[in-house]
């Protein structure tokens, strides 16, 4: 499991463990109080205010809570990137770059070995159907690669933290590698690293570059510059490298309690992943003092074996997994985390560092990349949609009119088809047919989407990923023909104008005109006699004679 034990892990199938009468474990992350694991994230079997039946509602309402955390961080999380890759072969070429000659991590048998066989055999369960992954290894000296060096050394900051010793505040500089700017500094070097290991092996480079040769097998001229051509236009192949950075040069600094501060990625993990590389620190240290605390003490992580960090890492750069401890909150507009899950078979650290990737690791990356298409599929989809709706509103609708009184009616292609018919006597404008065409092949796509939908929703993963692989090559289609169609029928219709005129809303006759002011002049000589009516003369009183 993991360095300190749990009340729920992830096993190695597809199913979770929570056992409600251990414990109480308590573990999660320092200087954050969000996401940790505490005495009320689990309801006890053992706690007294279970035992009212009456209260019984209460323990299945959070007993409810953590199968839905175990859905959304394990089953069902989120995709790391927004557009995975979904090349037909996959290369993993990987770099150790090493600023030492005390061990060589690639070779077997000792405590900073990297398990070559193991990350061959575990990256396979990433493929997808259909997908090769093959793993390279190289070993480089650090020093003889001065970009690379510079990129480290650029990409090294410091943070000062206050920390309490006999009860002072004293300000104290850890260090830390910015992923971010080190991915950065790499991106030029990674392909000319990776060449060097594809071309020292002719059968590799004629196999999967076949650029590489002229047609008597003999390889052509260029040098980097032209392995790095040659990687960039190869059809469906895709080089991901993963630079292990072995470390021993620099001395560590000693912490409080004997363990060995040293500089890792953005001051958490050993281990950075992009779309495009994997970036693992490796140091023959096995306590190193992480932001991570469990059962009221500080937690640690060995950067003896990097066999964890680079499938972590390889999990989350092809198969868009993330660890089971974060994700991304709507709400709040972040990313959040939940601690609860992150133990079991996972090799995503602090507290999990198995050598292996469960069957949910494997099912999440299927997944991820039918998601992933269909996402792409829909982005498309919708971007041939506003263009067809821009080109309706030129030529379909009267914006300055209709759209003044009221809103768009809903069947907008309709209605542009009852008012065409109408100006050109039953026969349909070149516009309107344009739309027409486009429309019908949105519907198709429409049902598409749907039975890829149903999918998803029975757990059919080779049906939903055929047609997430249908889809995206129709939407792909789509997109560029709906682009051309509307370019050419806008052209087509440049030789006429478009004009527009606002019509009044009301058009009345002459004799509406004089009835309405007749009217007015009666209503007006009615209301001044309701309000000054004439005075009558007073009655005259007869005298009476007695």
């Amino acid at each position: 499991a993991g360095p300190v034990g749990s009340d729920a892990f992830v096993s190695r199938g597809r199913f979770g463990v929570v056992d409600l009468g251990a414990g109480p474990t308590v573990f999660g992350q320092a200087q954050s109080g969000e996401g940790s694991v505490t005495l009320d994230s689990l309801p006890r079997r053992y706690d007294p205010q279970w035992a009212d039946p009456a209260t019984a509602w209460g323990f299945q309402a959070k007993l409810g809570n953590v199968v839905g955390s175990f859905v959304r961080q394990v089953l069902a999380p989120d995709v790391a990137f927004d557009a995975l890759d979904w090349s037909s072969k996959v290369i993993v070429p990987v770099v150790v770059l090493r600023d030492h000659l005390a061990y060589d991590p690639l070779e077997p048998g000792h405590e900073n070995s990297i398990d070559v066989k193991r990350i061959q055999v575990e990256v396979r369960k990433l493929a997808l159907p259909g997908q090769e992954i093959e793993v390279i290894t190289g070993l480089q000296s650090l020093l003889e690669h001065e970009r690379i060096a510079v990129a480290v050394s650029r990409a090294t900051r410091s943070d000062t933290v206050h920390e309490s010793y006999m009860g002072r505040f004293v300000p104290k500089a850890k260090k830390l590698l910015d992923s971010k700017v080190l991915f950065k500094e790499l991106a030029g070097s990674g392909d000319y690293l990776a060449a060097g290991l594809i071309a020292a092996s002719p059968v590799w480079s004629h196999t999967n570059f076949p650029d590489f040769f002229d047609d008597k097998g003999k390889q052509l001229d260029g040098g980097a510059a032209g392995h790095r051509l040659s990687i960039k236009s190869a059809a469906g192949v895709r080089v991901l490298p993963v630079f292990v950075l072995s470390l021993h040069g620099d001395r560590p600094v000693m912490g409080p309690a004997g363990d060995e501060e040293v500089a890792l990625l953005d001051g958490e993990l050993p281990v950075a992943a992009t779309k495009d590389a994997v970036v693992v620190i490796q140091r023959p240290i096995s306590r190193v003092p992480v932001p991570f605390y469990a059962s009221g003490k500080s937690s640690t992580i060995s950067l003896n074996d990097a066999t964890p960090s680079i499938l972590a890492g390889l999990a989350a750069a092809l198969g868009g997994v993330v660890p089971p401890h974060s994700r991304y909150s709507q709400l709040h507009r972040k990313r959040g985390s939940d601690f609860l899950w992150a133990h079991g078979y996972s090799p995503f650290g602090p507290f999990a560092n198995s050598s292996g990737l469960g069957e949910v690791v494997a099912d999440k990356a299927l997944y991820n990349s039918i998601v992933s298409r269909l996402d792409a599929s829909l982005e498309r989809v919708g971007e041939s949609i506003l263009a067809m709706d821009a080109f309706s509103d030129k030529f379909l609708f009267d914006p300055l009119g209709e759209s003044l009184e009221a809103a768009r009616p809903p069947g907008w292609l309709d209605s542009a088809r009852v008012r065409e018919e109408e100006k050109h006597k039953g026969a349909a404008s070149l516009a309107y047919q344009t739309i027409k065409l486009l429309h019908e092949e949105v519907v198709k796509l429409e049902d598409l989407f749907s039975r890829g939908s149903e999918s998803l929703y029975v757990l059919d993963r080779d049906k939903a990923h055929a047609l997430a692989n249908e889809i995206f090559t129709k939407a792909s289609a789509f997109h560029a023909h709906a682009a051309r169609t509307l370019q050419g029928a806008q052209q087509a219709l440049e030789c006429c104008g478009v004009s527009h005129a606002v019509l009044p809303r009301y058009q009345m006759t002459n004799v509406a005109q004089v009835v309405l002011v007749v009217i007015i002049v009666l209503c007006m000589v009615g209301l001044a006699v309701f309000l000054h009516p004439p005075q009558r003369a007073p009655k005259r009183v007869r005298p009476v004679v007695h």
